[in-house]
């Protein structure tokens, strides 16, 4: 899931490179790029939120099991 302002934060960095949608994939791959990885080994993890801070690189997409609570990636 990706929060509103962190569609907002993909747009204006698209807008700032001045790739357009061409260049989408490769913003979300960068801040993806370790969840991709790491999740599929993880089968407590159910939910995956990328939220503004994410997008910034000042942390990782917000990690969630069935019961809501936050899980960590693994180091």
């Amino acid at each position: 899931t990706f929060t509103e302002d962190a569609l907002e934060e993909i747009a204006d960095e698209a807008l700032q490179r001045k790739t357009g949608a061409r260049g989408l994939r490769a913003i979300i791959e960068k801040v993806m790029k370790r969840v991709m990885f790491e999740v599929p080994s993880m089968p407590e993890v159910t939910k995956c939120i990328v939220n503004r801070e994410s997008m910034l690189s000042t942390g990782e997409p917000i990690l969630k099991n069935e019961a809501d609570q936050d899980i960590q990636l693994k180091s």
